[in-house]
């Protein structure tokens, strides 16, 4: 539980960087961006964001991966390797 709060701390803390570096990297070029193309940026990261946090709680099934290689089989399963999309 307790790994479980310090990766979402740490995640949080990447996201806020991440906004943070965007502004930075829009206030030097102040002259060349328009207010309307910096909210069409903040708009931009707000969705990678969304769709990122969407990805890591997405549950996963077998239908993701491609089997590579069967590597034993027992009574009741069978172990394979495989890739994940």
């Amino acid at each position: 539980m307790e790994q479980r709060i310090d990766n979402l701390m740490k995640a949080a803390t990447e996201r806020i960087e991440r906004k943070r570096s965007l502004e930075n990297e829009m206030c030097g070029q102040i002259n060349s961006m328009t207010e309307r193309d910096r909210d069409v940026m903040r708009q931009m990261l707000r969705k990678k964001e969304t769709h990122h946090l969407r990805l890591t709680r997405r549950k996963m099934n077998i239908d993701q991966f491609t089997t590579v290689k069967q590597l034993g089989k027992v009574l009741y399963s069978t172990r394979l390797a495989g890739l994940l999309f």
